[in-house]
This record gives C-alpha cells, structure tokens and sequence, in this order.
C-alpha cells in the first residue's frame, strides 16, 4: 500500500509502514547520539533522510520516493513526534 491507497482508506496502517514504526522504536536511543535535534525519515528500515527541518526532509523523500509512506521523526532528547504526510497527520509517543 503507498500513501495514495492510505489517504483514500486512513484506516489501517500498511504493515510496512507499522514495520518501520517498530524498527524506530526499537533503534531510537541509538539515533539521539546522530541525530538530536534533527527529523529523519524512515522506509523499509533505514534513514532514508535526515536534516534540520521537517519540510525540507519531507520534500526530498517525496521527490526520491513519490509514492512511499515513510515514517518522519524530530529526534528529541525525550518524545519524539512521529507523522505519516502534512495532510494526514499520525502522532505517536516513543518511550
């Protein structure tokens, strides 16, 4: 499922995209070392983008990987905030 499936039906999570919330949860100590203070995004369980802000990683994976559904994350030093697009927007806490 890519993010125009998702939008047309927001309802269940593609199980890729719930794969690479996991593999964030399960890797983000090791990202506040690399990328504190910054937004990254995930695909397929790997930093597919980093930088300073969330427009400007957003628009690189879109121009990279137009139809994908990545995970996007501030890296904070405690919650990070996690979205899915700037139009359908996904919060969720990380401990």
């Amino acid at each position: 499922m890519n993010l125009n499936e998702w939008q047309k039906d927001p309802k269940c999570l593609p199980p890729e995209y719930v794969r690479d919330q996991d593999w964030l949860q399960k890797h983000l100590a090791e990202f506040h070392e690399h990328y504190a203070g910054m937004w990254i995004a995930i695909l397929n369980e790997q930093i597919i983008a980093f930088g300073d802000g969330h427009g400007r990683v957003r628009n690189e994976v879109m121009e990279k990987y137009p139809d994908a559904m990545p995970v996007f994350c501030l890296v904070e030093s405690e919650v990070p905030i996690v979205y899915t697009s700037e139009s359908q927007v996904n919060c969720v806490t990380i401990s």
